[in-house]
């Protein structure tokens, strides 16, 4: 299985995903398109490059734990991840295996590292959205001020 996930604007949300547009949707098909030339099942574009470089090495890491999981195995992630805040032992009787099990899955599947790679990268991703979204609302600023500040100089020379 390849995925390929993209991170952008989305412009249009329809009814069907593939009748959505938008950055983020540019961004996943370009890479998925070479996802199978690469060699690798899974893969990050995003507007920033240097992000894209590190976390795509990363990915590329994980994966060579990640791509020798069982079904089992990635059940056993998923469930894990989805239930993140129970501990070991309420995880284990969630899913009728002991506590020593449970420690011994997440250790066979890297889970403890992947999910600290994970909370970086979303930390990382945030950090650049504010940046973003920062450098857009200091321009906005910039030009309200501009545009009160030549309001006010018309208003003030048509006295």
């Amino acid at each position: 299985v390849r995925m390929a996930i993209g991170i952008g604007e989305k412009k249009f949300n329809a009814a069907r995903i593939t009748e959505s547009n938008g950055r983020a949707f540019v961004y996943s098909g370009e890479k998925f398109e070479g996802l199978k030339k690469s060699g690798i099942n899974l893969a990050v574009q995003t507007p920033w490059t240097d992000f894209d470089e590190e976390m795509n090495l990363m990915l590329t890491l994980a994966l060579i734990a990640m791509d020798k999981w069982t079904v089992l195995s990635a059940q056993f992630v998923s469930i894990s991840i989805a239930n993140k805040e129970l501990p070991q032992k309420e995880l284990g009787k969630k899913m009728g295996i002991a506590q020593s099990s449970v420690s011994e899955r997440q250790s066979r599947a890297y889970l403890g590292e992947i999910m600290n790679m994970e909370a970086f990268y979303r930390n990382s991703i945030i950090t650049n959205l504010k940046d973003v979204l920062e450098f857009r609302y200091r321009a906005v600023a910039r030009n309200f001020w501009f545009e009160l500040l030549a309001f006010v100089m018309r208003d003030f020379l048509s006295l």
